[in-house]
């Protein structure tokens, strides 16, 4: 076995002689043996430098062997076994890429990512900032996203073929998660990030332009086909109805039956909704709106035609991003 599979093997022993209740399943130990170990010992990484942060997580950017990656470090004494696994799982076509787990020189572990240009929060945030700015100081790859007017740089928007194309893509990539089992119970605009190519081909002689998006951040999936087992439903963060707005509402209340609403797939197309929202008009005051917000109740009446515009996306659209977020959870998917 990789060392990963060592590591693993060993920390579910001494988990399990600590007395801690860990999800260790003989499938995902199988699933992360596949992956390379980065241990301290077999050379370091170079330029190791903090980038983001969450509640549950530290990401840095660190160049191993000339190639840049992200590193995840959990926080509150999470394990990343079970993220590792479901990154793994998904194969890093519509989501981001796993590479493997570094450990430092204190015994600390890392998930080892493809290293992306941003998250879709910070390119809304570029292109709202963007007014009053020169034209030298705005990162040229946003540019390629804008529509070409005369008032781009005043009044800055995406270009429509730019937003379908992530909606599209978002669309397909929930669609490959819910069809492993897992539901990403965290969809917003900081963990959809964005795939860039530019670059000149000499011998077409053109200029090759390449744009696509992935869903990241895994830290809060639940695997619903597994149901909840011995998790701990009233203290897992996971199952919180008020960790931010773009969860759907039903998601950690409590049903009629007495029971906690767990996150399934229908909660995923609701957050698909709301992000679609941000997305169409690339509006400023949307995505603030929703950033701002801390309980989801202050979505339950909300005017989508505020936001999205109808003459530009049609009615259809903004009717049927109206029908998702009124709709019961098992008709949600068909409206996405």
């Amino acid at each position: 076995p990789s060392f990963v599979g060592r590591i693993f093997r060993v920390k579910k022993l001494s988990d399990m002689a600590a007395g801690k209740k860990k999800k260790w399943t003989r499938e995902m130990i199988d699933l992360l043996e596949k992956f390379p170990m980065f241990p301290a010992s077999r050379g370091s990484v170079e330029d190791l430098r903090e980038i983001g942060e969450g509640a549950y997580g530290v990401v840095f950017q660190g160049t191993w062997n000339g190639v840049l990656y992200a590193f995840k470090k959990l926080l509150m004494g999470e394990s990343p076994e079970e993220e590792a696994a479901f990154m793994a799982r998904l194969g890093g076509v519509l989501t981001v890429k796993f590479v493997g787990l570094y450990q430092d020189n204190e015994g600390d572990i890392y998930l080892v990512m493809e290293r992306l240009l941003m998250d879709v929060y910070k390119l809304v945030l570029d292109i709202y900032t963007m007014p009053g700015k020169q034209l030298r100081d705005i990162n040229p790859l946003v540019l390629r996203l804008l529509r070409k007017e005369d008032n781009m740089l005043k009044h800055p928007k995406l270009k429509r073929s730019i937003v379908l194309r992530m909606c599209r893509t978002l669309y397909l990539a929930l669609q490959h998660l819910h069809n492993a089992g897992l539901a990403h119970n965290d969809l917003k605009l900081n963990n959809i990030f964005i795939v860039m190519h530019h670059k000149y081909d000499e011998l077409k002689r053109k200029d090759e332009f390449w744009f696509d998006i992935k869903v990241g951040d895994l830290g809060g999936a639940y695997r619903y086909t597994k149901g909840p087992g011995n998790l701990d439903l009233e203290n897992d963060p996971r199952f919180s109805p008020y960790r931010h707005p773009f969860i759907a509402r039903e998601v950690g209340r409590i049903d009629e039956d007495g029971n906690i609403v767990l996150p399934l797939p229908s909660a995923d197309w609701y957050s698909y909704a709301l992000n679609v929202m941000a997305l169409l008009p690339c509006d400023w005051r949307m995505t603030k709106l929703f950033f701002q917000t801390e309980k989801p109740e202050k979505f339950d009446n909300l005017n989508v035609k505020e936001f999205v515009s109808v003459g530009e996306y049609g009615r259809d659209v903004v009717t049927t991003l109206e029908q998702i977020l009124l709709a019961r959870p098992s008709d949600r998917k068909g409206l996405a």
